[in-house]
């Protein structure tokens, strides 16, 4: 594992980098390079947001990509979709998500390219291949698309540990996979994507040509799902999904050359994170790579927000970028739909309030900003 020096951030304090554990994340997008995201810098953030301004830096670690799934059931069809008025489910979600969500502004045009909504929760030892099978004949044939893969490991954020304590060592797992592993099944129209496992149930919408569709609608769609996965487990014998965490992704892209040619151009697109470097004139070197994480606690022990840039790839042509990753999660006090709503209004909120601020303001014209 290679060891890089972190990025100096233009506003904060940084205090000293360390290296992190290996983690995987059920995003998709790829990221350039052999090598995990270089260490952290341990940062003191006050006053962001302002409804959540006790944020303070704790631990985090590198992403991993995503294996790619390798496809399963080409020769099944879903059947007997289970009836849900989902009419009515939906209006009542956006109704109380109308009197929580406070306002926050928008895009015409805004660079995300993926957004995970997820919940963990406690071992489900009875769930089987069969039961993946069964609960994607549910579903109904708009989700066409069922393939599968390795687990993700669980994810946990504690906070026991002294404050400026190192995290775990690096642990690898090498072996077979482990069956039954991670359910991935397609939206047909390619920008959807629901994944399950023993212990989690993720859903990604993925840029594909379309229009991001908000948060709003998307949490009202994985709301609606995932209780349909809860009843499903309790209906089959599976067990009682019992949550302990709560985890939300945006993952931005910014292409080159719309705000950079080069990784020394990265504090244009994200000041808020990358400063100016020193001068190369008369060195006879060129920057070919930079990259950086950051992690803040949200106060207190709520939760955490993780920070990755670093340079990757996205779209069908595979274009060059600089991609912003953010992870907000959290334990969930509760069990219960509730609980776990509260834990991804608190990560959206955080997410977009940090990605105001680490973002340049021209680039916010540039993407049609709507207050």
């Amino acid at each position: 594992m290679m060891l890089f020096r972190g990025e100096q951030d233009p506003f904060l304090s940084m205090l000293r980098a360390v290296n992190s554990a290996v983690e995987c994340h059920p995003h998709t997008v790829e990221v350039t390079g052999s090598n995990p995201v270089p260490p952290i810098l341990y940062i003191s953030f006050k006053n962001l947001p302002e409804s959540h301004s006790d944020i303070l830096f704790h631990t985090c670690h590198p992403f991993d990509i995503l294996a790619s799934a390798r496809a399963a059931y080409t020769n099944s069809r879903p059947i007997h979709p289970i009836e849900v008025d989902r009419d009515i489910r939906r209006t009542e979600s956006e109704s109380r998500w109308s009197q929580t969500m406070k306002p926050t502004p928008t895009f015409i045009n805004p660079p995300i390219v993926e957004l995970v909504l997820g919940a963990q929760f406690s071992p489900l030892p009875k769930l089987t291949a069969g039961h993946f099978g069964l609960f994607w004949k549910s579903l109904g044939e708009e989700w066409s698309e069922p393939s599968d893969g390795p687990l993700l490991d669980d994810q946990f954020e504690t906070f026991d540990r002294p404050r400026w304590s190192s995290p775990p060592a690096l642990q690898l797992r090498l072996g077979p996979m482990t069956l039954p592993g991670r359910f991935l099944i397609g939206h047909r129209n390619k920008d959807r994507l629901i994944q399950v496992q023993s212990t989690r149930f993720h859903l990604n919408w993925r840029k594909r040509g379309s229009v991001y569709p908000s948060f709003k609608s998307l949490i009202v769609e994985f709301e609606a799902l995932f209780e349909r996965f809860i009843r499903f487990s309790e209906e089959a014998g599976i067990g009682k999904v019992l949550l302990n965490q709560w985890e939300l992704t945006y993952i931005d892209a910014f292409l080159k050359g719309e705000c950079w040619e080069t990784p020394s151009d990265w504090a244009t697109c994200l000041p808020g994170l990358f400063s100016s470097l020193f001068p190369t004139v008369g060195l006879e070197m060129q920057l070919d790579n930079r990259a950086a994480e950051w992690s803040y606690e949200l106060q207190p022990k709520r939760g955490r927000l993780h920070i990755a840039a670093s340079p990757g790839r996205w779209g069908d042509d595979n274009k060059e970028c600089l991609l912003l990753h953010m992870t907000t999660r959290g334990p969930t006090s509760g069990n219960g739909m509730d609980f776990l709503r509260t834990g991804l209004e608190l990560g959206h909120s955080v997410a977009v309030a940090t990605f105001l601020r680490v973002t340049d303001k021209a680039e916010h014209t540039r993407w049609g900003i709507k207050e």
